[in-house]
């Protein structure tokens, strides 16, 4: 018998990373309705206070070649 007590977890944000083309779309949890923040720069740097941490464009895309179709911001 468990007499452990339950823990919920919460999401605060959700991060859409395209693979095409520089695009990130993060939702973040603004009281009760999400609000879309979008980068589309591989300059742009995201900022992610719920886990003191940074993540920039450059560093998701490194790696990754682009379809020829649209430029690279």
């Amino acid at each position: 018998m468990s007499t452990g007590s339950a823990s919920a977890t919460s999401t605060n944000g959700i991060r859409l990373v395209e693979a095409r083309f520089a695009s990130v779309l993060l939702y973040r949890r603004i009281e009760a309705d999400p609000a879309a923040e979008p980068y589309e720069s591989t300059r742009d740097i995201i900022d992610l206070p719920e886990i003191s941490a940074r993540l920039a464009l450059a560093d998701i895309y490194d790696a990754i070649a682009f379809e020829p179709a649209r430029a690279i911001p």
